[in-house]
């Protein structure tokens, strides 16, 4: 995850905490823009907005039935990214699911799914169901929207066993909580990830087109490529889909054409697990330093559950206060993870900053350095241990209060040094901290190779 993403990505979080915008609405304005958008890692709650459902004449899923055109309106459409050679072989792929072979169920979706009830271009009247099933605790169909040179797509997501009518339930705002309507345009790997961490029920299903090989890779399996057991697409129901930390990679025809995190470019709905009032407590307890307020201790743990939404466990708070040539007022994190790193994030009105590390906090040797956005300077929180006063950098020295210090953003990496005040080295490490969150190399990594 690069330096600006992370910007990017507390800068948001240091906001209010508001619920965030519908992916339909932001789906409107980019209508005309490139679906594949680099997932930066923050697992965002997402709302389905859309306007209500109108019925359509019963249509066979899969064979691309015209719908009557719906009338103009005054809103905008959107219009719908182009059939590719690619997309052309996804849409022309049977649909997978072991729903897909129940006509009824299928036929029954694709007579209420429909341009109009998405606001999509009313020319984009032939319907394709590309997966129906029921994964895990859910039940998922993906409809393709599309004329002869167009095309949209629609995940609808519901509880396992949840009938046509639930699955299309649209009513704009008053869309039921249980559904999610995620519209996106087609690429030729398409997928979807529904995440809810406080009841631990995930979701994550990616189609290639026919013939082609998916496989993935994550943190249980680090070192090589899993072949999906479904050949050309996959369905996964643990909480590594969630993550950062899972990857996928699609072969077609001997050529690698795909590559990179499992949720690039995916409509997803994460929903991240909310801090209880006995974890806030805890965090608060073991502060070091000052007794950090309570709403700055849930705005730092929402930055850790947005970077990481399932893989935290206990959680610390290894300094709250004012930072020396920084913040008045500070607060860190440092929680234990089920994959054996500890996840650090810091927050102060205006900032923040996150790392995967695999040192605690209380460990004698590291100095780590959290990149952080600060009133749009690009900084470095320095930790070292409580009793270091100084930090060394090149020529820079570093004060420190508590242990913890700011410095500007170095140009490049380095060896650094942690004193005390007699001036004794108790502590090294490496500024800024390289993040171990990837497996992979993502930027050198990632194939987008469909020409």
């Amino acid at each position: 995850m690069s330096i600006d993403e992370l910007k990017a990505g507390f800068a948001r979080l240091a906001e209010p905490v508001v619920p965030q915008e519908d992916p339909y609405g932001r789906l409107l304005r980019r209508a005309r823009r490139s679906r594949r958008v680099r997932v930066t890692g923050w697992g965002t709650v997402l709302a389905a907005g859309f306007a209500a459902a109108l019925l359509a004449p019963l249509a066979a899923p899969g064979a691309g039935t015209p719908t009557p055109v719906p009338s103009a309106s005054t809103s905008e459409y959107v219009g719908g990214g182009g059939i590719t050679p690619w997309v052309q072989r996804l849409l022309d792929t049977p649909a997978r699911g072991n729903l897909a072979s129940d006509h009824a169920f299928t036929s029954a979706v694709v007579a209420r799914v429909n341009p109009r009830s998405l606001d999509f271009a009313p020319d984009l009247d032939r319907r394709t169901v590309l997966f129906a099933g029921d994964v895990g605790t859910y039940r998922a169909v993906l409809v393709a929207l599309h004329s002869q040179t167009r095309q949209m797509g629609v995940w609808l997501v519901s509880g396992a066993g949840s009938s046509a009518q639930d699955l299309t339930d649209i009513r704009g705002v008053d869309t039921p909580a249980r559904l999610k309507v995620l519209p996106e345009e087609l690429a030729p790997f398409t997928a979807t990830t529904v995440a809810d961490g406080n009841t631990h029920r995930y979701l994550s299903i990616g189609l290639a087109p026919a013939g082609c090989q998916v496989a993935t890779k994550d943190i249980e399996h680090p070192q090589s490529w899993q072949d999906s057991t479904t050949g050309d697409y996959l369905v996964r129901t643990d909480q590594l889909v969630a993550t950062t930390e899972a990857y996928v990679r699609v072969t077609c025809d001997g050529v690698v054409r795909h590559q990179g995190p499992l949720n690039d470019g995916a409509q997803q709905d994460i929903v991240p697990p909310t801090p209880t009032p006995a974890q806030i407590d805890a965090i608060v307890a073991s502060a070091r330093g000052g007794v950090p307020d309570r709403t700055d201790v849930q705005k730092a743990m929402l930055a850790l559950t947005q970077f990481e939404p399932v893989l935290l466990n206990e959680c610390t708070s290894p300094y709250s206060g004012a930072v020396p040539g920084g913040p008045d007022r500070l607060v860190i994190l440092a929680c234990t993870t089920t994959v054996g790193k500890i996840a650090y994030a810091s927050y102060s009105p205006g900032s923040g900053a996150s790392l995967l590390s695999p040192y605690r906090p209380t460990d004698p040797v590291p100095v780590l350095g959290l990149p952080i956005d600060d009133q749009h300077q690009s900084r470095l929180l320095v930790i070292a241990p409580p009793t270091a006063t100084l930090v060394q950098f090149g020529a820079t020295d570093v004060l420190l209060a508590g242990g913890i210090g700011i410095m500007p953003y170095p140009t490049t990496s380095g060896p650094s040094r942690a004193l005390d005040a007699t001036g004794r080295v108790i502590a090294n490490g490496t500024l800024p901290t390289p993040s171990d969150q990837s497996m992979l190399d993502v930027e050198s990594a990632m194939v987008d190779n469909w020409s």
